[in-house]
């Protein structure tokens, strides 16, 4: 994307070094606002930076810790496979680190594509293979560049799209896996701050695309207490959406969860009838349909029907476990997070909308169609 916005970006962070091509780099003032600017992008970089190698940190913690108790008596007596545990934490982690930068490499590939066609070098390939080598390369690009007071949307693009990626191909699935393992096996403090971690991560992961993207449509950023709904109903989704995940895979077996996952996500695929935001960017095509699985749809429509069947997930769970007060407490707090993810969604329609703009309308189309053509009232 062209950087051809004349405002510079004062929430979410700033921009790439002097060696992009066509991009316009913009240095603040030295004023005492400026100053305030300049720390409060310099904080949110950073804090996109730590909170993902928290997550990565803490889950490859909670693998190492399985290894280490894999033969205490109460595991051993309990049955558990903790070698399986850990391989599956560990594995998930890597595989999402690499799916990720593949993801990122066809990304700027289908970008440089339309202007200068070239093919991919052995070594990007192999450096692909490099877990989160991609994304921790955007998110270090972004400090940098904060660090030096510069301004392009073209970086923070960049570091939000792999944020993103990073929420429903890493994140959430973690948060899932680590979340069943509580229910399974035992409360531990180790995979409870993991699974803290990994839906902290990926809702501000969210947080941070929607509103970029809504800055990048506007050219404004929405009002505070409006970020702040925003970052409170991804928070509410997430958490409600893995929560009921992981009971239904504890009420019937894992395998049935990842189907019924699986289903509304091509479920969501299928409805999904728009291009993104350019023609040739198909990894944005192929990541939506889990964007919406796991946090607001593209459409009320879809938003209200997912949601309604993960609430579904929690009546499973109840229907095997009312006897258990636990159990009551359990499905409380998930089904008060699902209501209240769906009352904010609602509440905040018009951002997301503005957000998604680019996702609802084609790129090559010069003019905007009607709303209601396009399915998103």
């Amino acid at each position: 994307m062209e950087d051809i916005h004349e405002v510079p970006l004062d929430v979410v962070g700033n921009a790439p070094p002097a060696e992009e091509p066509g991009e316009r780099l913009q240095r603040e003032t030295a004023s005492v606002p400026a100053t305030l600017q300049y720390a409060r992008n310099v904080s949110f970089a950073v804090l996109s930076l730590l909170l993902h190698t928290a997550d990565v940190a803490s889950s490859v913690a909670f693998a190492v810790l399985m290894l280490v108790h894999r033969d205490a008596t109460p595991v051993v007596e309990a049955r558990l496979n903790f070698v399986l545990w850990a391989s599956l934490v560990l594995g998930l982690h890597v595989l999402a680190g690499v799916l990720v930068n593949f993801a990122v490499l066809a990304e700027g590939r289908s970008y440089s594509m339309r202007e200068t066609p070239r093919r991919v070098r052995p070594l990007e390939v192999l450096i692909c293979l490099i877990p989160w080598a991609r994304s921790w390369w955007a998110m270090l690009r972004h400090v940098s560049v904060a660090l030096r007071r510069e301004v392009s949307v073209s970086v923070v693009e960049r570091a939000a799209h792999t944020r993103l990626l990073q929420a429903v191909v890493e994140a959430a699935p973690q948060g899932v896996v680590q979340t069943y393992f509580l229910m399974t096996m035992f409360v531990w403090w180790v995979p409870l701050l993991s699974v803290c971690l990994s839906l902290v991560n990926a809702s501000f992961s969210y947080t941070f695309f929607v509103i970029f993207k809504y800055y990048d449509n506007v050219r404004e950023f929405p009002a505070a207490w409006k970020v702040l709904l925003v970052a409170l109903n991804a928070t509410f989704t997430h958490g409600g959406r893995t929560f009921a995940t992981a009971m239904l895979a504890f009420a019937l077996q894992p395998w049935v969860a990842v189907v019924w996952v699986l289903f509304i996500t091509a479920l969501n695929l299928v409805r999904w009838k728009f291009k993104t935001w350019e023609n040739d960017r198909l990894t944005r095509i192929k990541i939506i349909s889990l964007l919406e699985t796991f946090f607001v749809a593209t459409t009320r429509q879809k938003t209200l029907y997912t949601t309604f069947v993960y609430v579904v997930f929690t009546f499973v769970f109840m229907q095997r476990f009312h006897v258990h007060a636990l159990a009551w407490t359990v499905w409380g707090i998930t089904f008060g997070a699902l209501l209240l993810g769906l009352a904010l969604s609602l509440a905040t329609w018009t951002i997301y909308v503005r957000a998604y703009e680019e996702l609802i309308y084609p790129a090559e189309s010069s003019e905007k169609q009607n709303a209601e053509e396009y399915d998103i009232t």
